[in-house]
């Protein structure tokens, strides 16, 4: 029970602060939605998500998501996001600004289908540094289609906790 509870901290948590050259790495949990003027889908997942700092505000971000929908169809959802974040520097609190690229995987259970879809995302973040070498925080991201898709949703949202180790070059 133990460790069950020390890995469910470090899932429900979120963000990073890095000096320039410094690395973060991370494990988030979150809730998620597919939109569609129709339909709706949501459910949970789990993911992990690296960082790196290219001056002390600026950064890139990478990080892969898996999601279960139990709702609506049925889906299993993989995530793929790659982009640029922008750091506010506030004492302990950080808020984190970022935005890119991100790349779905998409598998309907109920009609057996694949589908992969390529959207363009942004996200903020609210990072609490408890110390200079963790930080939790917590995060919201959009993305949207950048091509229709018939049998696809065409809005998908994100929201969770995330844990982060920082270390420096």
């Amino acid at each position: 029970m133990r460790f069950l509870t020390i890995f469910l901290f470090f899932l429900f948590t979120t963000s990073l602060y890095s000096e320039a050259g410094g690395w973060g790495i991370g494990a988030e949990a979150n809730y998620s939605g597919y939109l569609k003027l129709d339909n709706y889908s949501h459910g949970a997942g789990v993911g992990f998500v690296t960082t790196y700092s290219l001056t002390d505000f600026w950064g890139v971000t990478g990080s892969l998501n898996y999601n279960k929908h139990f709702s609506g169809s049925k889906y299993d959802i993989v995530n793929g996001y790659f982009g640029f974040l922008y750091n506010l520097d506030v004492l302990r609190l950080v808020p984190i600004f970022e935005g890119g690229i991100s790349f779905t995987g998409l598998k309907n259970n109920e009609l057996n289908d694949n589908i992969f879809i390529v959207n363009g995302y942004f996200g903020f973040a609210l990072s609490y540094l408890i110390n200079w070498n963790y930080s939790i925080a917590t995060f919201i991201r959009y993305e949207h289609t950048l091509t229709e898709y018939e049998d696809a949703f065409d809005a998908y949202f994100t929201i969770g906790l995330r844990f982060f180790y920082i270390f420096g070059d």
